[in-house]
This record gives C-alpha cells, sequence and structure tokens, in this order.
C-alpha cells in the first residue's frame, strides 16, 4: 500500500505516522538511548520515508533531492522530533504524579553513589534536559516542573 502510485503522500505520511513511528518508538518515552541508538533508528526511519517516496541514494545524488524532500512530500517531521515529543509528554505525566505516591517517588529517586564501570551514561534527567534544549523550552528543572503541573 505505502509503494503504490495512486495512493496520495499525505495518506501514506498520515499511515506511516500511525503504524511505523508508534512501532518504533514504542515506549520511547520511558528509555533513555544512547546516542548509536537513536542514530540506528534513525537511518532505519529515513530509509522507510525514502522508500515510501520512491527515492534510491542513487536517484537522491544525481538529482540532488535533499534527505529534507522526502520528508516534505509525506508533510511528516523526523524522527528526532517525534521522540523529543514522546519524553516531554511521559515526563509532564510524571511530574503531575503526587510526591506522595510510590511511583514518582522510585521515578525521580536519587541514588548518591557514582555510577560503575560499564553503565550507560545516559539517564532521564540528561535525556529530558536534551529534548527540552532541542525543542527550545525552558531547561530549568525547577520552571519547567512548574509548566508541566500546571496541565491538567
Amino acid at each position: 500500500m505505502l509503494r503504490d502510485k495512486h495512493i496520495s503522500n499525505h495518506l501514506k505520511g498520515d499511515v506511516c505516522k500511525v503504524l511505523g513511528l508508534s512501532t518504533f518508538l514504542h515506549g520511547f518515552g520511558v528509555w533513555c538511548l544512547r546516542g548509536d541508538l537513536i542514530n540506528r533508528l534513525r537511518s532505519s526511519h529515513n530509509r522507510c520515508v525514502c522508500s515510501i517516496c520512491r527515492v534510491s541514494l542513487y536517484y537522491a545524488f544525481h538529482h540532488h533531492i535533499s534527505s529534507a524532500t522526502p520528508f516534505q512530500r509525506l508533510k511528516i517531521m523526523d524522527l528526532d522530533s517525534y521522540y523529543n515529543n514522546r519524553i516531554l509528554r511521559w515526563a509532564g505525566h510524571v511530574a503531575r504524579i503526587p510526591m506522595t505516591r510510590a511511583l514518582r517517588l522510585l521515578l525521580t529517586g536519587w541514588v548518591v553513589n557514582s555510577r560503575p564501570n560499564g553503565f550507560p551514561k545516559m539517564a532521564r534527567g540528561w535525556t529530558l534536559k536534551s529534548a527540552l534544549k532541542r525543542k527550545g523550552l525552558v531547561v530549568n528543572f525547577k520552571e519547567w516542573r512548574a509548566i508541566a503541573e500546571e496541565k491538567s
């Protein structure tokens, strides 16, 4: 269906958002992805979008097609935008949970010990901070938490 010439690109983009991106990003609001993993997801998503638009690497190189053109044809955003939106949405839900609940205490708890060797260096706080920075939002956590708690 996604390679059918008789279906509009806008409809293909909607199907890609609903089926493809929900599969790619299932549960990623909670996970902290390292740079290499997000790069693998990004390249896989880019290949899918180019395949839907029937743009090969050879065709893109010889006809000077930018990497943003297939996304514009399908009227969808890049993977990073959707990933950051999911992180911020999940963090907003966590910020609105009362501090008396065990879930909030578990998710926002702090361990005093240093990280052991070999453990991933990406943590939820750093992921949230980078997502806020990419969106151009407030980076101060106290101000951000106040904004997130206002939404009811």
